[in-house]
């Protein structure tokens, strides 16, 4: 009987569930081009954040009409529980950043959404407004004597204060597009050490022959190799003569497995003639997770170890 052992714990380790497939191997060795990967995430919110800044924000001539409106929408952010600091815009930003770094679409879409909401605050409550508000802003600013604006007019004087935000706002855009980039710089070299351990993991594929006292090894001087190969692998690297009690070792790292096409088959040949001439005398594959895999006769049973 032959035996087949691999420490799957050490080869299952670093492989999640999802990723025990080949193909998802091979995506997983293309990660530097896989826009799925958070590192490239956290760059594309990056550029994404810069781009805010960038928005264009339609603005027409404001009305003589509204001046007054617009002084008491000017005075309201001016008030210490309204108004914000760059440091109050980056904290936002910030934590909207952290709370969705997984979801780049939707920390821009917060973002903004939060500029558009704190330039409309006004309207909601003007709208609302009681004599406490006229009394605290003072004679020019009560409402009797500030008109109106219907919607379009009320957006295009909350787009004159948008647009004075986001000049205000330039540095902030490029601290957190910088922190961003700089957690996703980060990111991708623990995602590439990581990556780098798990392709250098050593393995080491045990074969032995188990036989009865006296018996002699049905597979001693024979020959091993993994396969299917792919087109350009060195055959002989995979290939080793198993010893006088049909017992061999075949070493190698994860990285060496994949450039060799993630062979799967442990053929068996009974001479170096089989072998150069393709005769091949038993194949079993080794995919972990199977338990027990029989061998119709007159091969032994292979068995294959968790």
């Amino acid at each position: 009987m032959i035996e087949l052992t691999i420490p799957y714990d050490a080869y299952t380790n670093g492989l999640t569930s999802k990723q025990t497939a080949v193909s998802a191997m091979k995506a997983t060795l293309n990660s530097a081009i896989n826009f799925a990967t958070s590192s490239i995430q956290f760059a594309y919110l990056g550029v994404g954040v810069i781009e805010i800044a960038l928005t264009d924000v339609s603005t027409f001539a404001m009305q003589t009409r509204y001046e007054s409106t617009k002084n008491m929408y000017d005075a309201y952010y001016q008030r210490d529980t309204v108004s914000r600091t760059s440091q109050d815009w980056l904290k936002i930003f910030k934590k909207i950043y952290k709370e969705n770094q997984s979801n780049p679409q939707k920390s821009l879409e917060l973002m903004n959404a939060e500029i558009d909401r704190y330039v409309q605050e006004y309207w909601e409550v003007a709208g609302t407004v009681d004599d406490t508000w006229n009394e605290i802003e003072g004679k020019n600013a009560k409402m009797a004597k500030a008109p109106w604006p219907n919607s379009s007019d009320r957006a295009n004087i909350s787009n004159l204060h948008k647009e004075a935000l986001y000049d205000y706002l330039q540095v902030v855009f490029k601290t957190i597009s910088r922190d961003i980039y700089f957690d996703g710089l980060s990111q991708r070299e623990k995602e590439l050490k990581d990556l780098t351990r798990l392709l250098n993991t050593p393995y080491a594929l045990i074969i032995t022959e188990e036989t009865e006292d006296g018996d002699k090894p049905q597979w001693a001087g024979c020959y091993a190799r993994l396969a299917p190969l792919a087109a350009g692998a060195d055959e002989k690297a995979w290939t080793g003569k198993l010893d006088d009690k049909g017992g061999g070792t075949i070493k190698f790292t994860l990285l060496a497995h994949s450039k060799a096409g993630f062979p799967m088959d442990l053929e068996l040949y009974k001479t170096l003639d089989d072998v150069e001439k393709g005769r091949v005398a038993m194949t079993a594959d080794w995919m972990i997770g199977e338990r027990e895999k029989a061998v119709p006769a007159p091969f032994p049973r292979v068995i294959i170890l968790r």
